[in-house]
This record gives structure tokens, sequence and C-alpha cells, in this order.
């Protein structure tokens, strides 16, 4: 029999485990819209956890981590042995520069920096406060369940590029979706401040979109290495999770 998490999208493999995007029965996204945060004037507001006034906290939980927490406490994905703990990335390091909760112009992310001066993504995630998992063996311990959402460097590494439209590759859907991954604080002129996280877009890229808009969830899991799969990953085929 087939599990009930059987539409998957392949992501990467770390650990000894596999890392799945979650798809729903149309193989689009996992489920509903929300905003990241209510609020973007501070730039804790880029974080999946915060803390007031640090730049790596996590005492407050998002609103689209409650979001996920409450939609897989009432899965069967809850408690699956075959769904393991790893690393989901909030990479809030700062390249240069000095954070600030209160910028006086802009702070710019790892993420960004990385598309937009290497234009090389990594799945590498630097500081372990940054590092979100169940278990503090592998990171900070602070997830209640073990999911969470994709990182802009995977969509990248799929396909995707920060104002390049690509809307043939395998991790698009038509869909707009957010990451977990923190992009830039900006001061305007007009001194307002605006937390951007990255959010894979209708259109195929990633610009700047403020951490209170309205996306997709997409979920990730991370399933154990010997777990038996059919399929060939494409979308009309997609990775089903056999028992």
């Amino acid at each position: 029999p087939l599990m009930p998490f059987s539409n998957l999208s392949f992501i990467s493999i770390s650990n000894s485990s596999f890392k799945f995007s979650l798809l729903n029965s149309s193989k689009n996204i996992s489920f509903g819209t929300t905003k990241f945060n209510s609020s973007s004037n501070r730039a804790e507001y880029v974080g999946y956890m915060y803390t007031t006034n640090s730049q790596h906290g996590y005492q407050t939980s998002s609103l689209i981590k409650n979001s996920v927490d409450n939609w897989i406490k009432n899965t069967t994905l809850n408690g699956d042995t075959n769904v393991v703990d790893n690393v989901f990335c909030n990479d809030r390091n700062l390249p240069k520069g000095t954070w600030n909760s209160i910028p006086t112009n802009k702070i710019e992310y790892g993420p960004r920096k990385r598309f937009l001066d290497s234009l090389i993504p990594s799945l590498n995630c630097e500081n372990s406060q940054d590092r979100f998992t169940k278990s503090t063996t592998i990171g900070n311990g602070k997830l209640i369940y073990p999911v969470g959402l994709i990182t802009a460097d995977e969509v990248s590494l799929a396909g995707s590029y920060w104002l390049s439209n690509n809307q043939t590759f395998y991790l698009y859907t038509g869909y707009s979706y957010y990451t977990m991954s923190p992009n830039l604080v900006k001061k305007y002129s007009s001194g307002s401040i605006i937390s951007y996280v990255f959010i894979m877009t209708e259109e195929g890229n990633m610009p700047n979109y403020s951490v209170t808009s309205t996306a997709y969830i997409r979920t990730v899991i991370n399933l154990n290495g010997n777990v038996k799969l059919s399929g060939t990953g494409t979308y009309d085929n997609v990775y089903e999770v056999v028992k």
C-alpha cells in the first residue's frame, strides 16, 4: 500500500536521508496559504522562529511555522518512522555588515548575497542556530515536528534563479510558494522598514517579497534512506513511498 505522503518531489540527499517536498493530489502545492509573519518592520521577522532584538533567535514561532505544525500534527506523518529528523536551514547569516533589528539602511542575508555575487547556491547551513531540527545533535532542537520548508538555494539548484523566469523545472508549480530563506531588510526614505524572504513565484522567479505577502505553503520532509520508492520523479510519475 502507498503511504499517505505518496506525491513527492525530490530535493536532495544528506545524512543518509532523502529530502522531499510534499505535493497534494493535484501535484502542485501541499496545502493552504499564509503570510510568513504578521509584521515586516523588524529584521528578526525573516526568522522561521525569532526573538526580538536577536539575529538568530527562536523564542517565537513565525506564522508559517505555526501553520506547518498545525497541519502535520493532524496527519499520519506525525510519528511515522519513515519521516526522520534533518536540517531545515533558515540562513540568517550576514556575509558582511552588522545586524540590527531596526537597520539604518539595509541588511542583506546570505542567500541574497549568494545569488547576487557568486551565483552559486549552497546546501551548507553555516550557523547552528539557523539549523532547525528536533534533535540538538544535528541542529538547534527547536522543532516540534520534523517538517519545514524548502530553501531558496534548493529551488535554485533545481533550476530557478532570482529574477529570471523559468517555468520548465520540476519545482515550478504555477503557484507562488514560500521558501524559508531570508532575503533582505530595507529601510526606505519614508522611514518604513520591510523584511523580505524568498518566494518562488507563479512566474517562475524569486524576486523581493515582504514577509507579510500571502503565498502557498510547500512543506518539506526527510525520509529514511532505506525507504522504498516507486515512480521516476517526473511530474506525471511522481515518487511514491511503498511500505
